[in-house]
């Protein structure tokens, strides 16, 4: 099996180096620079959880390394799209764990923000309200999208939105940036699948 390549974004270069000797240290895990990830680790010390912008991360699965323990941090990276949300008081052994979980397909929220989690991502369900990377995109973003579904070409999106050509190909290559895909047929199927 493939080692699994951690990316982690901080700015702390204590953490930064820690992180560094950890993944060295592990056969199955191999830190990676500016290189795709398997697996981005993020570190969120703003307070409000917010995810640093998708392009930081570059590819892979989020796992975010919260400063902050409330749950509407949680509740916030959920949005964003991360796979798991870790407390930073957790132990090196625990974060190396949620890693390898996340890299296989899984994802971790303590228990004691699960409930706030579930509850928020059904009450945005329930109203329409975008999650994941779609909630990333801003509303003219958004309007190019949904007419990219329509199936419609860079100058009818322009006609359709009183866009120029250029403003219109500079929104599509941030939709693309911002929701990890390269082709319109992407983007499109992760609008309907979110639908």
């Amino acid at each position: 099996m493939e080692p699994v390549r951690v990316r982690y974004v901080t700015g702390s270069r204590l953490l930064a180096d820690a992180l560094g000797r950890r993944l060295v240290a592990e056969p199955d895990l191999v830190p990676v620079g500016g290189a795709e990830a398997d697996v981005v680790l993020v570190e969120v010390v703003d307070g409000a959880g917010t995810v640093p912008d998708p392009d930081r991360t570059r590819a892979g699965r989020l796992v975010v390394l919260a400063v902050d323990d409330a749950p509407s941090g949680a509740v916030e990276a959920a949005r964003a799209g991360a796979a798991a949300w870790v407390d930073h008081r957790c132990g090196a052994e625990d974060l190396l764990r949620v890693v390898r979980g996340v890299a296989r397909g899984g994802a971790f929220f303590p228990r004691d923000v699960q409930a706030e989690v579930l509850r928020s991502l059904r009450a945005d369900a329930a109203t329409g309200t975008p999650s994941g990377p779609l909630a990333t995109l801003t509303g003219r973003e958004r309007d190019v999208l949904d007419t990219l579904a329509d199936g419609l070409g860079n100058r009818e999106v322009g006609e359709r939105l009183g866009m120029s050509y250029n403003t219109v190909r500079t929104h599509i290559n941030e939709i693309f940036r911002k929701l990890g895909v390269h082709t319109r047929v992407d983007a499109v199927r992760m609008l309907r699948s979110a639908r």
